[in-house]
């Protein structure tokens, strides 16, 4: 296989990516595995993302691990994809902030003081420490809460 092949095939599956991320979630007739199938490169690992289970289960982990720190500790969207999801060669946001989002909303809900939180509300951006714009409308919670929480 050429190089260009290998770059064609994966600007294909970058514009797949970019297509689901635009959609809030897969669909449940789209196979993940073809998707998410993995990249040869010449000498590097495959950079294919964990299952959805190991990955929910990761979610579930840096969860418990950020609440346990007083105060509950926050966590720029590229790191907890490293954490949740695992590693990328080039940080796309609109690619990898969504995947990661779409994971973290599904951890269960915690209490922080008078708000139920889940993951999604400690994953922020590295710039403004808080959460994306889309978040809030999502919550049940004002940013000005969140912000006092």
């Amino acid at each position: 296989m050429t190089i260009e092949t290998r770059l064609r095939d994966l600007e294909d599956r970058v514009a797949r990516l970019e297509q689901l991320a635009q959609s809030e979630s897969l669909p449940s007739a789209v196979d993940e595995r073809a998707i998410s199938r993995p990249v040869q490169d010449m000498g590097t690992q495959s950079l294919e993302p964990a299952p959805h289970n190991a990955a929910s289960e990761r979610a579930e982990q840096l969860l418990d691990e950020l609440l346990s720190m007083t105060p509950p500790r926050l966590v720029s969207y590229s790191e907890a994809y490293r954490r949740i999801i695992g590693p990328y060669r080039v940080w796309r946001n609109a690619v990898h902030a969504p995947e990661v989002v779409q994971i973290a909303r599904r951890t269960s809900p915690r209490q922080v003081g008078r708000l139920t939180v889940r993951l999604d509300a400690l994953i922020v951006g590295k710039e403004t420490r808080r959460p994306a714009g889309g978040h809030f409308s999502a919550a049940d919670y004002s940013e000005a809460d969140w912000i006092q929480t």
